[in-house]
């Protein structure tokens, strides 16, 4: 049975310790906490805030974020697509996420800020409004993915190609409009 924790704060703990991790936190802080390979499968966090927290590895099956804040975190390599797609709504600000997945998700709005989204698939997503202001999308994925509105102020390093994916009213830097012409093997002169 999921024991369900609020309005508490966890500062530097290990949660491989954990045998059973409890699992409903509503309204919590998480700073220095370690969740590196932690099966958090049915999980649900819902208005929690990460800051400086180690992912890499977890299992996110059917885990819920809801409304959830991630600063400065390690996120390496994460299926979010296997997450619980009710209200899924995270925020990333200065987070490392290269080789994550974001697979066919529908998260509208969502912000990338500031983040390394290396090698992060973005493969058939909808992320009509989203934030990638200032963060390096090298190798990212982009296929068939819904960008419309999206906000890629200061961005860099991306490849989107405007035959493949939807950007009607997105948001670009005049000196990265090369990432949008790649596939064309133009020569841009500065």
């Amino acid at each position: 049975m999921n024991e369900y924790r609020s309005d508490e704060q966890f500062n530097a703990v290990n949660f491989k310790d954990y045998l059973d991790l409890p699992g409903d936190f509503e309204e919590c802080d998480f700073s220095n906490c370690d969740f590196s390979e932690v099966n958090l499968s049915a999980c649900r966090f819902t208005d929690c805030h990460f800051e400086a927290c180690n992912f890499s590895g977890a299992k996110l099956l059917k885990t819920a974020i809801q409304n959830c804040h991630f600063k400065d975190c390690k996120l390496l390599g994460l299926a979010f697509e296997t997450c619980s797609d009710f209200a899924f709504s995270p925020h990333f600000e200065g987070c490392n996420l290269q080789h994550s997945s974001f697979y066919a998700c529908l998260i509208k709005g969502v912000v990338f800020r500031n983040c390394n989204l290396a090698e992060v698939d973005f493969s058939d997503a909808k992320l009509n409004e989203a934030n990638f202001e200032s963060s390096d999308l090298r190798g990212a994925i982009f296929s068939q993915t819904l960008l419309e509105k999206a906000n890629f102020s200061q961005a860099f390093n991306f490849n989107i190609d405007p035959n493949q994916n939807r950007i009607k009213g997105a948001i670009f830097d005049r000196d990265s409009l090369e990432g949008l012409l790649y596939n064309y093997a133009l020569q841009i002169k500065a």
